[in-house]
């Protein structure tokens, strides 16, 4: 399949085909390797995935460390 390449701004650019990606990428990774451009789907990292999965259920970390026995804090002359 041939696409154009247009101008857009200070860049170019090409319109990939809906076909070609799925709804859920919303990110894409660009390298050259020799005389090709590779496009390549970014997936989430774990750490964006962990971090969406405790906003999502709030409610199972609301006693995350209550039974923690924490020392109380030191008392410091103050300058």
């Amino acid at each position: 399949m041939l696409v154009k390449v247009f101008k857009n701004g200070n860049s170019k650019a090409v319109r990939i085909p809906k076909s070609f990606l799925s709804e859920d990428i919303e990110l894409l990774e660009i390298t050259k390797k020799d005389n090709k451009i590779i496009l390549t789907p970014k997936t989430k990292s774990s750490l964006d995935e962990l971090f969406e999965l405790i906003e999502k259920n709030k409610d199972i970390t609301k006693d995350f460390l209550d039974d923690r026995k924490q020392p109380l804090p030191q008392e410091r002359d103050i300058f």
